[in-house]
């Protein structure tokens, strides 16, 4: 249970502060319990000492997402990525956090990127159909929607809407 590890990993951190390996146990278990606010400082001090490290700074990147601070998000991810662009986990990230700061072109390239690793499943169909939408190149976002509605099985409601009403703005 991660919420009982917390305050275990938080006396071991306070023991051995100069301790990597604790204080990034401890930033991962904080982000992934939903307590970024405290993760990122974490992740910072980490940083000063490893700065090029394409794990941490995803990491570091995803926990921007947490926050919901798109444009660290991307800079973090695009960072991480610069050094070692083999990750398709980051070119996730980077597609989603470019989308929610208002980067369409920047979504497209990444999810891109992304293809050359994994195949899109609905999240990474949705997020090109709407970035092409959101440039104004809807003829070739209406595929990407009718692709994303048959995958998407009801998992994602609140998108499904949206692509139905898409489509239907898109034909008229």
């Amino acid at each position: 249970n991660a919420q009982a590890a917390i305050p275990k990993l938080e006396a071991l951190h306070q023991q051995n502060p100069d301790q990597p390996a604790v204080t990034r146990m401890l930033a991962d278990l904080l982000s992934g319990a939903g307590e970024a606010d405290k993760a990122e400082p974490l992740y910072q001090q980490l940083l000063a000492g490893d700065p090029k490290d394409p794990n941490l700074l995803t990491a570091a990147a995803e926990n921007f997402l947490h926050e919901r601070k798109w444009t660290l998000a991307v800079q973090t991810f695009q960072e991480s990525l610069h050094i070692e662009p083999a990750q398709a986990d980051a070119w996730s990230g980077l597609a989603f956090a470019a989308s929610e700061n208002g980067q369409y072109t920047l979504v497209l390239t990444a999810l891109d990127q992304r293809a050359r690793y994994l195949s899109d499943g609905p999240a990474t169909l949705f997020l090109r159909a709407s970035a092409l939408d959101r440039l104004h190149r809807g003829r070739e976002a209406i595929p990407f929607y009718r692709k994303f509605l048959s995958e998407a099985q009801d998992h994602y409601p609140t998108e499904q809407r949206e692509a139905w009403q898409r489509l239907n703005a898109l034909r008229q």
